[in-house]
């Protein structure tokens, strides 16, 4: 019996004997999971698509369609650019204007862009070849404005940006007003729409912006902001760059100058030829105050009612 009972305890002592080791091994890996702490953090790349406002310093602007205010990222020496087939392309190519993809991570309270996707821009094919259609953007300062030229001065390059305006470019405010080509002057802020040709860049749209004046302390003291306003009545008389108007609201006429860049439509915003608008016609006059002189920057011209007198 003691002999029967000395094997079972000899058996019960080898298997806790020959158990140790696995045993040892999962408290082992018990223990270090323990002592590393929590799991390393993830971090999330998230993608914003727009157009670029800015390009330098370190510091990378993009304007999107889906927000009213542009978003800056940091750029490090660990960014890459790349075209949308993957294949790296120099920062060289990366400036303000251009369609580009940026893949950003979110650190403390900035955004550092991991890659930039630079966007193939649309083009549109004529039976003379194929041409760029894309409208890029630029925002700066006013520099130079005159003799066809316009020059900008940006936070991203150290040199101007020149652009040539035609007798199609268009002047807007923000809220895509029309205003006046003689507002438009060295020293203000604007953003400027172009394309490019052979000859350069060519500004389509020219979009002034507020300005603000802020004191040594820093508080703003003033905002200027260009207003267009509306008056709606009949033709007087137009002629030598003046365009007078009768209103049932004043007994006098009101006289507003048209400048070249001034646009003339009818109801449905459809363009007319400037020789229609004529005395006796009922219209609306868009215009903008420069001093004391009043600016036409739309005429849009009514339909004309006639009365039938019953006989």
């Amino acid at each position: 019996m003691k002999s029967k009972q000395f094997s079972y305890i000899r058996t019960a002592l080898m298997t806790v004997v020959l158990a140790l080791p696995s045993m040892a091994q999962e408290i082992t890996k018990e223990t270090v999971e323990e002592t590393t702490g929590a799991p390393a953090e993830k971090t999330t790349t998230t993608t914003t698509t727009g157009t670029i406002d800015e390009f330098g310093q370190n510091r990378i602007v993009v304007h999107t369609e889906t927000s009213d205010k542009p978003v800056a990222y940091s750029f490090t020496k660990s960014t890459t650019y790349v075209d949308e087939a993957g294949a790296p392309v120099s920062i060289e190519t990366v400036r303000s204007g251009l369609p580009v993809t940026i893949y950003y991570a979110k650190e403390g309270d900035g955004l550092v862009a991991r890659k930039v996707v630079v966007k193939k821009t649309k083009t549109q094919t004529t039976p003379g070849g194929t041409v760029e259609t894309k409208t890029t953007t630029t925002t700066g300062t006013i520099n130079e404005f005159g003799d066809n030229r316009l020059v900008i001065r940006t936070e991203s390059s150290a040199e101007p940006v020149r652009y040539r305006f035609t007798k199609t470019t268009t002047y807007v405010d923000e809220a895509g007003n029309p205003v006046s080509m003689k507002l438009v002057k060295s020293g203000l802020p604007v953003t400027v729409y172009y394309t490019k040709d052979t000859d350069g860049l060519v500004a389509t749209k020219v979009m002034v912006k507020k300005t603000t004046t802020t004191a040594p302390s820093g508080r703003i003291e003033k905002t200027t902001k260009t207003t267009t306003t509306t008056s709606t009545g009949t033709v007087s008389d137009i002629a030598d760059n003046r365009l007078v108007i009768r209103t049932e609201t004043d007994s006098d006429p009101v006289s507003y100058s048209f400048t070249k860049t001034t646009t003339y439509v009818d109801d449905a915003g459809e363009p007319v030829n400037f020789d229609v608008v004529k005395s006796g016609l009922p219209v609306t006059v868009h215009y903008t105050r420069d001093g004391d002189s009043l600016i036409a920057s739309k005429v849009v011209v009514r339909k004309k009612t006639t009365t039938v007198v019953p006989r």
